[in-house]
């Protein structure tokens, strides 16, 4: 949950709620494993470009350029699942699940050094 960039809903979500995710997640793993590998495969080829002589700006821009979608494919699979997993909680399940969420963005804002908002 985590490496899909949802790291205070990671904190915030209650054991079941995590293990929802984790299963809707994982139901999907030969997808997500192509995306990170698309991830890996776009540093292989900017390293290429860093290695070139001169240095290749066009491919370095068009790998990270890749990188940043199968990023972004990857972190909208995640919203898709979070949101699953919120449309079944209860009004009651989800204002604790909000809660819960306030303190992680305030433990984390305090963590990185910055001031926590309240809202």
């Amino acid at each position: 949950i985590r490496a899909l960039g949802l790291a205070p809903f990671a904190i915030a979500l209650p054991r079941e709620g995590r293990d929802d995710m984790r299963r809707r997640i994982e139901a999907d793993a030969p997808r997500l494993r192509a995306e990170r590998a698309r991830i890996g495969d776009s540093l292989r080829e900017v390293r290429r470009a860093l290695l070139a002589e001169p240095f290749d700006r066009e491919a370095a821009e068009a790998a990270l350029s890749n990188s940043r979608e199968a990023a972004m494919a990857l972190q909208a699979y995640g919203h898709d699942a979070l949101l699953d997993t919120l449309e079944g909680m209860s009004a009651e399940e989800r204002s604790a699940m909000a809660e819960r969420l306030g303190r992680a963005m305030r433990w984390i804002a305090r963590r990185d050094g910055r001031e926590p908002q309240r809202e």
